[in-house]
């Protein structure tokens, strides 16, 4: 059997070897617990039974179930998983256990590092040469990085989003090869066990080269971050600047949680004709070690200067041949213009060079990622397509042919074509493989599990985000675990998880804090707020809004500042702060750009259901009829579902019966279609009920009712919950079941004191019950629940 390891959050868990690790700390457990966690892991992708895992693990089946609570009870314990969160393994009613932390499956023959707080990712949107020229930079207008990292998703009442939000534009491309001398007579000193960051260069030449401060300093960390020394990416490294380069924040990278432990100062200068490049380095344990080079060129003497700090302390530097100084040169401008929020000074830059460099591979790549950002994905596509017909299928264009597949695939899940960019991903991920870019593979898994998560591929999904993990941990990347932390927060969201997604968020929120990246902040507050409406935690949510709201300041984009906008007019809604919220509807319908056909749909989904709790039926047929457009439905199913449902509800509370059924029949047809979920499983489920009970079929329709509100209790989202129990309950009301009413509302008591729903399932059962003093006080507590709402009366 092939050696493997299971990564999973801080953990590690080797079969053969037997070893249970945590951030490199072995856990000592007994054999059972280890044979038990093991079979878990191994067969993640299902529940196990009781008898199966005894079995398993005991070899015999007259084993009691005690011992295998224990032994559960144990192994949480030991996961941080005690309590009543089971975001590890999971306790699925009269079947068995579940694992439920996503997992990497790495070969043994990986050296894998397991990231304890942090990986990294390159974000294009954090730092620049100048402050407020980040605050004001625009996004690219249709790029997937950006749609991702500001589209939002909403699963209550109106899901708003898209997809995933993996991040970030793709980093500096590594076509640049390496040149070393031998230099081992200097002494090797140690690296320590942290990362190293490299700082703007100091430049003393003529103005013409000060774009060198950034250019040199991206070069130089590459460079080492190939040759095995973790290097802090260059975009985090922008982040943490005042407002000019070079005027680093005294406070900047000593958070020890970033786990910096060696800084790296250059100098450059120009000297009769010659360039000097030096490196100044300084460990955590006060080492100092300088290293010096001299070309003719700058980016020679860098790359000289950086394996020679390379060899000081005991690394092997690449031994391919450097590219052309030419183009060598371009590339760093593009790099540098971009790292400083000047995508259109990089166009240039590749308009004016000439031919014989303009076009190189290297360089068509760069120009087609320009036009991705700028919007003109048709002919980005084109002319990648064209590029990789033409790149020759040798060793050395693995890396370029792995960064085009990637870039297709991302144009591909821009257009909707979910299958074909999980092919493209697929291509992309080998080439990269094992050629020392650990950060382009890093992204290459996070995309394609972006699209897997579509594609309700969880297993599948939750598996390359642990394969991320790893490669943003081994390039030393100190976004990548928060970007992996959301992705799983996310994820968990879909399976119903919502407590261990809010620990994966707020954590990813904190890692972005501390590398201060303000606009992925802004993200996963939205998630957070997402969950907290799920959980049905309004108040909560209508305070996680409060972070962008007012939009900040470093906000200057419209188009974002209406995302922010749709997401606090649903918090609003939520609290029955109706009006408010229809104003900031009314706004973002007015103002927004029409071209953005998600924005426009899901707002109009939220102005749907708007009306449909203050009882304007009319208006919410109209704007879920409005809704309903295939901008939704790409965006995900779940919104699309949910939006159809308002849809039906409507027709039915304005006594269009028969077209209520024509429509609910048209919905089952589509679920049909599509790849199953329980979300929209269960919402086409209960407008089949509502409609069988609408239409005098009364036990029939209980019948179905009950096998819905079991589904809902699998699946554990109070949100699904309480909307399948209060028109549950309303029917039973309706038909003289008291009992089974009382039933319902015990199930959805514990959200009474939160969700107008909830208390007004309460205050119906005690009027059935004749308690009329307990119905009076809980009618009182939905009316102030609704605020400016209708109270609900059945669907």
């Amino acid at each position: 059997m092939k050696a493997q390891l299971y990564v999973f959050g801080d953990f590690s868990l080797d079969p053969l070897a037997r070893e249970l690790k945590r951030r490199d700390v072995f856990i000592a457990l007994p054999a059972s617990a280890f044979d038990c966690l093991s079979y878990l892991i191994k067969h993640r992708e299902r529940p196990v039974g009781r008898d199966e895992l005894i079995s398993a693990v005991w070899g015999r089946t007259d084993v009691s179930e005690n011992l295998l609570a224990q032994t559960i009870v144990r192994l949480r314990r030991e996961l941080d998983d005690a309590g009543s969160k089971q975001s590890a393994i999971r306790t699925i009613v009269r079947v068995g256990y579940r694992w439920m932390i996503p997992t990497a499956v790495i070969p043994k023959s990986f050296d894998v590092a397991i990231a304890s707080d942090f990986s990294n990712e390159v974000s294009p949107f954090d730092g620049s040469l100048d402050k407020d020229k980040v605050a004001a930079r625009q996004p690219p207008k249709s790029s997937t990085k950006w749609r991702d990292l500001y589209t939002v998703r909403t699963r209550t009442k109106i899901a708003l989003s898209t997809s995933l939000v993996v991040a970030v534009a793709i980093a500096v491309l590594v076509f640049l090869h390496r040149r070393y001398q031998d230099t081992a007579f200097l002494p090797v000193v140690a690296t320590g066990t942290g990362l190293a960051v490299v700082l703007p260069a100091e430049v003393k030449a003529p103005n013409d080269w000060q774009w060198l401060q950034l250019g040199l300093m991206a070069l130089i960390s590459d460079r080492l971050n190939h040759a095995k020394m973790p290097t802090m990416a260059s975009q985090i490294v922008v982040s943490q600047l005042d407002v000019k380069v070079g005027d680093i924040r005294k406070d900047a990278f000593s958070d020890e949680r970033l786990g910096v432990s060696m800084r790296i100062n250059p100098r450059v200068s120009l000297a009769n004709g010659k360039w000097i490049v030096e490196l100044d380095a300084r460990t955590s344990a006060h080492e100092t070690v300088r290293v010096h080079a001299v070309s003719d060129d700058a980016l020679t003497a860098g790359n000289i200067a950086a394996d020679l700090l390379l060899v000081r302390f005991g690394l092997k530097p690449l031994k391919n041949v450097d590219p052309p100084v030419a183009q060598q040169l371009l590339v760093q401008r593009i790099i540098t213009a971009r790292l400083s929020a000047q995508e259109d000074l990089a166009q240039r830059l590749i308009e004016q060079a000439p031919p014989s460099v303009k076009n190189l591979p290297v360089i068509r790549y760069y120009d087609s990622l320009l036009k991705m950002d700028a919007g003109d994905y048709g002919t980005a596509g084109r002319d990648l397509h064209a590029l990789l017909e033409q790149l020759p299928v040798r060793p050395e264009t693995e890396v370029l042919r792995g960064q085009i597949f990637e870039s297709l695939g991302g144009h591909a899940q821009y257009e909707g074509e979910k299958e074909e960019a999980l092919k493209f991903f697929d291509q992309a991920v080998p080439l990269l493989q094992g050629n020392g870019n650990e950060i382009y593979l890093g992204y290459a898994y996070a995309f394609r599990a972006q699209v897997e998560k579509s594609l309700q591929l969880f297993v599948q999904a939750s598996d390359d985000v642990g394969r991320a993990r790893v490669s943003y941990a081994r390039a030393g990347d100190l976004q990548g675990a928060a970007i992996a932390d959301y992705q799983t927060g996310l994820i968990l969201t879909d399976r119903g998880q919502l407590e261990a997604s809010m620990s994966f968020l707020k954590k990813s929120y904190e890692e972005f804090s501390r590398i201060g990246g303000n606009k992925a902040m802004l993200t996963v507050s939205i998630d957070i707020a997402n969950d907290q409406r799920l959980l049905l935690h309004f108040g909560e949510a209508l305070k996680t809004t409060d972070s962008f709201w007012p939009t900040p300041s470093f906000v200057k984009i419209r188009p974002i500042s209406f995302w922010l906008s749709l997401h606090r007019a649903q918090a609003l809604a939520d609290v029955g702060r109706v009006k408010e919220a229809q104003i900031m509807v009314n706004s973002i319908l007015k103002e927004s750009e029409a071209t953005d056909k998600t924005l426009l749909a899901l707002t109009q989904a939220l102005q749907a259901n708007i009306a449909l709790v203050k009882g304007d039926y009319k208006t919410a047929f109209n704007a879920a009829a409005a809704a309903k457009m295939p901008a939704l439905k790409d965006a995900s199913d779940i919104p699309y579902a949910q939006t159809w449902l308002v849809l039906i509800r409507s027709l039915r509370g304005s006594g269009e019966i028969k077209q209520a059924r024509i429509e609910t029949r048209a919905m089952r047809e589509w679920v049909a279609t599509k790849t199953p979920d329980d979300w929209s499983e269960i919402y086409i489920e209960l407008a089949e009920a509502e409609q069988i009970a609408a239409e005098g079929e009364t036990e029939l329709s209980l019948q179905k009712f009950a096998t819905i509100m079991n589904r809902a209790q699998q699946l554990g989202v109070p949100e699904l919950l309480v909307d399948v129990g209060q028109s549950y309950a309303s029917k039973a009301l309706a038909a003289g079941h008291i009992d089974q009413a009382m039933a319902i509302s015990g199930t959805l008591a514990p959200w009474a004191t939160t969700d107008m729903r909830a208390a007004m399932v309460q205050a119906s059962v005690y009027q059935a019950l004749g308690q009329s003093d307990a119905a009076l006080a809980a009618h009182k507590l939905a009316l102030s629940l609704a605020g400016e709402r209708s109270l609900p009366t059945g669907n």
